[in-house]
C-alpha cells in the first residue's frame, strides 16, 4: 500500500476513534463492507452493522448482508422500515434517492439513539462527488450522521485495494453488479 493511502487510512482510524460508537449504514457493498470491517478493526463492540430494509430491498441483498457480516464476526441487526409511506418517495421523481437515503438514515440514526450509539456512518467515498447524489444531501441534513471515508478523501479504488489487502468478502470475488447472491443468471 503506498504512503498516500496509509495516510488515509490512517486518518480514518483516528476519525473512527474520535466517534466513540457507530452504527455503519450496511448494504454489504464494497464500501460499506469496508467502513465496518475499519470500524470493527478500531472500536470493537462499539461498531455495529445495521441494514435498513423494506419491501424495495430484495431478499437476496439482506441474505447477502447478513452472510457478509457472518464472515466478518461483525454484529449485525436488520431494522425493517417502510418508505412506501413517503408520498415524496413513492411520487418517484429524480428526487427519490434523498428521500429514501433520509428516511433509511433517519430510521438508522433513531435505533442508534435508542441503542446509545454516538453516530450513523454512510459509505459515501470520495469519488461519490463526481456524480448526481441527491441522497448525500439527506446525510448532510441529518444530526450524528457523516460520511468518514468521504471525509477523510478515500476514493473507490482505493478502497478496494485496502479491501483485497484486508481479504473482504467483497473483494474476494469481484462478482458483476447483475450477478447477486440468489441469482441464477
Amino acid at each position: 500500500m503506498n504512503a498516500e493511502i496509509q495516510a488515509k487510512l490512517d486518518h480514518l482510524k483516528e476519525f473512527l476513534h474520535g466517534l466513540g460508537s457507530v452504527v455503519v449504514g450496511f448494504s454489504a457493498g464494497v464500501d460499506s463492507t469496508f467502513l465496518i470491517a475499519a470500524a470493527n478493526r478500531g472500536l470493537g463492540d462499539k461498531a455495529v452493522a445495521v441494514t435498513a430494509y423494506s419491501a424495495t430491498l430484495p431478499a437476496a441483498e439482506r441474505e447477502e448482508a447478513t452472510a457478509i457480516a457472518d464472515q466478518l464476526g461483525i454484529r449485525h441487526v436488520l431494522l425493517h422500515i417502510d418508505e412506501l409511506e413517503s408520498a415524496d418517495f413513492a411520487a418517484n421523481t429524480e428526487q427519490r434517492c434523498y428521500y429514501c437515503k433520509k428516511t433509511r438514515f433517519g430510521a438508522l440514526a433513531q435505533w442508534a439513539k435508542e441503542h446509545g450509539y454516538a453516530w450513523v456512518l454512510d459509505g459515501a467515498n470520495a469519488d461519490d462527488c463526481l456524480d448526481y447524489r441527491p441522497g448525500m444531501k439527506a446525510v448532510a441534513e441529518l444530526e450524528g450522521v457523516c460520511s468518514p471515508l468521504l471525509e477523510v478523501g478515500l476514493t473507490k479504488a482505493e478502497i478496494r485495494e485496502i479491501s483485497r489487502e484486508w481479504d473482504l468478502p467483497t473483494m474476494i470475488q469481484e462478482i458483476p453488479i447483475e450477478k447477486k447472491v440468489g441469482e441464477t443468471k
